[in-house]
């Protein structure tokens, strides 16, 4: 069966997209996918600090002689 068949047996409505809604709608997206992007980046980053933190206190206990 046709896209035209079912709506001339009324079984659909062809419609117009609203292009508002379109941009609408993936900017909605797009500032989603940057928050995410963002929390990733801090997720990193605080992982990657604690990593740092640990990695300059245990040197700085081997600097001092202590085994």
């Amino acid at each position: 069966m046709k896209l035209d068949d079912l709506e001339s047996q009324g079984l659909i409505e062809r419609v117009e997209p609203n292009l508002g809604n379109v941009k609408r709608a993936l900017e909605r997206a797009q500032r989603g996918l940057q928050r995410e992007f963002l929390e990733s980046l801090k997720r990193k980053r605080e992982i990657y600090s604690k990593d740092m933190a640990l990695k300059s206190s245990s040197f700085l206990y081997h600097k001092k002689g202590h085994r």
